[in-house]
């Protein structure tokens, strides 16, 4: 009798050990569920709160504009507040905000190659090319780049940007080039709203991009060039000639830039008033691409929420003293 109960004392204290460790497995179950939850929860938030502070950033840098134009309405010049590039953080609740202003005339408007040529134009010369499409191929030249080499990259962006399927000038390619490659596709055909579009130009290799980007932008639904010359830097000497058609040397352009008043010109009369041009013939509509108020910015922000990071671009668009968001861009890792 005393054996049997010990049997089954034995066998009831397994039958308790099982039911624990089954609770204690549920248990740690719901305790790693319970805490996924809450870290998507707090994720959620962290992304919430950072697209909040982007936002906020977006409306100081409208601000920095309004007061910069309000003290200076009819030019744009790089001793404004928004030039600042010193990207000083800036503390609120849970993270750190900080960014800077960029202009985006200070570049050459890849959309501006979209224009086609005259209907004089092409009767005088159907293989010639546009003002911006000289502009930009001068632009190339000053970087170094070899005659057939420029021209045929000047071709190829100007084939993706227009809005025809007609092959532009020696090196144009359109969408029949881009569907025989192993991922096909076609050509746009249509203006740019990033300049990351440009890598999707047949030609455009990556180490290509790197070297356009540094004087190169894109200002969505805009097919007009028009370069300040307050803003742009004396690192920047071969934008200015090349978009003066290599009129001036590298050398003119570093001069020019280097004796800038410290508010800069004016107004563009003054700016080709000085001594280099005076010789050269340049014609109104080559003038009219240049100018010393800018209408279009780009606002960088960098928003940090705990352990998430939120980057924001915001291009803005000055009309009428008001600033206006034209596109905005996120990206960001958690």
């Amino acid at each position: 009798m005393m054996q049997k109960n010990n049997k089954q004392q034995g066998m009831a204290l397994i039958i308790v050990l099982l039911v624990l460790s089954v609770m204690t497995a549920i248990a740690s179950q719901l305790f790693r569920s319970n805490e996924v939850l809450v870290n998507k929860y707090t994720s959620s938030q962290d992304i919430e709160q950072a697209y909040f502070y982007a936002l906020s950033f977006e409306a100081l840098a409208k601000e920095v504009l309004r007061n910069d134009f309000k003290d200076s309405p009819t030019n744009t010049h790089l001793n404004q507040f928004w030039a600042n590039k010193d990207k000083v953080p800036f503390p609120v609740t849970y993270g750190v905000i900080s960014g800077e202003i960029q202009d985006l005339q200070a570049c050459f408007n890849i959309n501006a190659l979209a224009e086609p040529l005259s209907e004089q134009e092409r009767q005088n010369n159907p293989s010639g090319m546009t003002l911006a499409e000289k502009q930009f191929y001068n632009i190339l030249i000053a970087e170094g780049f070899e005659d057939s080499f420029a021209r045929s990259i000047t071709d190829k962006i100007g084939d993706f940007v227009d809005n025809d399927d007609d092959i532009r000038g020696l090196f144009g390619e359109e969408s029949s080039s881009y569907q025989s490659r192993l991922y096909p596709y076609n050509a746009a055909n249509h203006l740019m709203a990033h300049h990351s579009e440009l890598r999707a130009v047949l030609g455009i290799s990556q180490e290509l991009y790197k070297i356009l980007i540094k004087n190169i932008c894109v200002i969505p639904n805009e097919d007009k060039q028009q370069l300040n010359v307050n803003t742009i830097t004396i690192e920047q000497s071969g934008l200015l000639s090349g978009m003066l058609e290599g009129k001036i040397s590298i050398d003119e352009a570093k001069r020019i830039l280097s004796s800038r008043p410290d508010y800069g010109w004016d107004n563009i009369t003054s700016f080709f008033a000085q001594s280099d041009f005076v010789n050269l013939k340049l014609s109104p509509k080559l003038k009219a691409t240049f100018t010393v108020k800018t209408k279009y910015f780009k606002a960088i922000g960098n928003v940090e929420v705990n352990n998430f990071t939120l980057q924001t671009e915001s291009v803005l668009q000055r009309e009428n003293g008001k600033f206006f968001v034209l596109t905005r861009q996120y990206g960001g890792q958690g």
